[in-house]
């Protein structure tokens, strides 16, 4: 997950353009805004929809002992 603060110059302004040049898909969620406090409401908001109840299958179907089971 990447947030990015539009508005701050630089590369940051510029992310987008970027990311459809590169055309290659990694995953990643791209978040964007231009306000500090949207952008963290924003990340959390994945963060808790989509990123916590993956990791909570993985550690749900993990061994307690972190031992790979043979």
């Amino acid at each position: 997950m990447i947030g990015i603060l539009q508005g701050t110059g630089g590369i940051a302004d510029r992310m987008d353009t970027i990311v459809k040049l590169v055309e290659k898909e990694t995953g990643a969620h791209i978040i964007y805004s231009h306000k500090p406090e949207e952008l963290l409401d924003k990340l959390l908001q994945v963060y808790n929809e989509k990123l916590l109840p993956y990791y909570k299958t993985i550690l749900a179907n993990s061994p307690p002992d972190g031992k790979p089971e043979d």
